[in-house]
């Protein structure tokens, strides 16, 4: 074969290749990964350009895919991330015609019933036993083997009374854009003590444990605080605590005179908020929510109605010996019954006023449940006022809010939420919120998946399509996706 008429396969011809890598990096940040995967099949020049870390950090900056808020620092784990949510929003396309279902990826069997499981990014799961703490690798050829865990000491069990976790539990840090990035997830565990042969157990303490797979201690306590010696029961709910916004709040609903406590997990200040606990009324409490700017919110219901408090937690000591208790700054009643409430956003409305914004579930006798977004007007006289600004139409009782937000801006908000029905169904919303106007402008889809595997205890990861379920008597997670 004559040299001029053999294919050129280097960037040293002419057209395209000829440019400048500045300039042709610039060019391939404006395409979708998918075609960044084809373009590196073509020519060397090309093959070399698509594995430069710093054109898919840019394309996972400047994406307008559902993605979690920081970019991984692997070009592979880019990549698989970019890639699948490309695919997902194809999935969810409001104008497409295709029939969801999920397929099967792996099944994690765990040998133990599990009593606490949450998913890193559809890539960790953090599994909590009766005697073990355990981190899995799902990307790994080993998945089914922890990479990480931690045993309970002798005489004693881990105990799980936790409310249902949210995406934005999960802790994101990097000491600036270019640094590595890590997540982090703080979890409240009680330590209960056994005696007898395991017939009597009493709870001992209550701990934080960090998780945080890029460490070399992914699984560790970092605090301990002994409680009261109270029977320990499964199926007893007085006693729960959260964890979320740097913050630990532990709570005894049925023996609120006792102990009920906040903690400042970054600066150790311990607050008693056992006042706040108990009921006040012939209400019934609900759910706590830690909120961002060192808020508390307290939901409790009374028949068709929902009564919200908002208490604030000092930045200060008030001094060697005064009361370490949240200040009630609003409170008031709601003329509709959610539960399952979880945070969207928060903004100053006026100069004296604060909108929030909440995804709940609606409940209605007689008519069922639905997914509403909700926004609560905070006044500087201390009352609000409450309105249902989003919502569907009302169908089966609901079950496992999973909700996964992703902020695109200051105004514009992609929420992802899934929930399963009191069947073996599940119903996924793929929602987008305006919040710059005067009012709240959006749009959502919903998508009902006839699902055998939706059993009780169902996680959803709304970054990637995940849906994990505990399944064979609670030893087995099955880890299933969309895509």
């Amino acid at each position: 074969m004559r040299s001029d008429m053999r294919p050129k396969i280097s960037g040293a011809g002419t057209g395209l290749c000829s440019l400048p890598r500045e300039i042709l990096l610039e060019i391939l940040e404006f395409c979708l990964p998918l075609d960044i995967i084809h373009m590196r099949l073509t020519c060397t020049l090309f093959n070399r350009l698509s594995t430069d870390l710093s054109l898919w950090t840019s394309v996972y900056r400047n994406s307008s895919f559902f993605l979690p808020p920081r970019p991984l620092q692997s070009i592979h784990d880019l990549e698989r991330t970019l890639v699948r949510a490309q695919k997902l929003e194809v999935e969810l396309e409001p104008s497409s015609t295709k029939k969801l279902a999920f397929k099967t990826d792996l099944e994690l069997d765990i040998c133990q019933e599990v009593n606490y499981f949450h998913p890193f990014q559809g890539r960790y799961v953090f599994v909590g036993t009766d005697y073990s703490l355990r981190l899995y690798d799902l990307w790994k050829e080993s998945y089914n083997i922890p990479c990480h865990h931690v045993e309970a000491i002798p005489g004693t069990r881990f105990g799980f009374r936790i409310q249902h976790p949210t995406a934005q539990d999960t802790h994101w840090a990097s000491e600036d854009d270019k640094g590595p990035m890590k997540f982090e997830l703080y979890v409240p565990i009680f330590i209960i003590k056994r005696y007898g042969f395991g017939r009597t157990q009493e709870l001992s303490d209550l701990s934080i444990w960090r998780i945080e797979p890029s460490a070399t201690v992914a699984i560790k306590q970092i605090v301990s605080f002994p409680l009261e010696h109270l029977p320990w029961s499964r199926s007893e709910g007085s006693y729960q605590a959260i964890v979320s916004n740097g913050f630990l709040a532990y709570w005894n609903e049925m023996r609120s005179s006792r102990e009920s406590f906040v903690y400042d997990i970054n600066t150790g200040t311990l607050w008693d908020f056992t006042e706040n606990v108990g009921p006040p009324d012939d209400s019934k409490f609900r759910q706590i929510t830690i909120l961002p700017d060192r808020r508390i919110l307290i939901i409790r219901i009374r028949q068709t109605e929902t009564l919200l408090e908002f208490l604030s937690i000092p930045k200060e000591d008030r001094g060697v010996g005064a009361p370490k208790i949240p200040t009630r700054n609003h409170h008031g009643t709601c003329d509709f019954s959610v539960r399952d409430v979880a945070l969207i956003t928060s903004k100053k409305s006026g100069p004296m006023e604060e909108t929030l914004l909440f995804l709940a579930i609606e409940e209605v006798p007689g008519c069922g449940d639905t997914v509403i977004i909700f926004n609560t007007i905070l006044s500087s006289d201390t009352t609000f006022a409450s309105n249902i600004i989003f919502g569907g139409s009302f169908g089966p009782r609901l079950r496992n809010l999973c909700p996964t937000v992703r902020w695109e801006d200051d105004e514009l908000y992609s929420i992802r939420v899934a929930t399963r029905t009191t069947g073996y169904d599940m119903q996924l919303y793929d929602m987008k919120l305006d919040t710059g106007g005067d009012e709240v402008d959006g749009y959502q889809n919903r998508f009902l998946l006839t699902d055998s595997f939706c059993w009780w205890y169902t996680v959803f990861d709304g970054f990637t399509g995940t849906q994990m379920n505990l399944l064979d008597q609670n030893t087995v997670i099955l880890v299933r996706s969309l895509v």
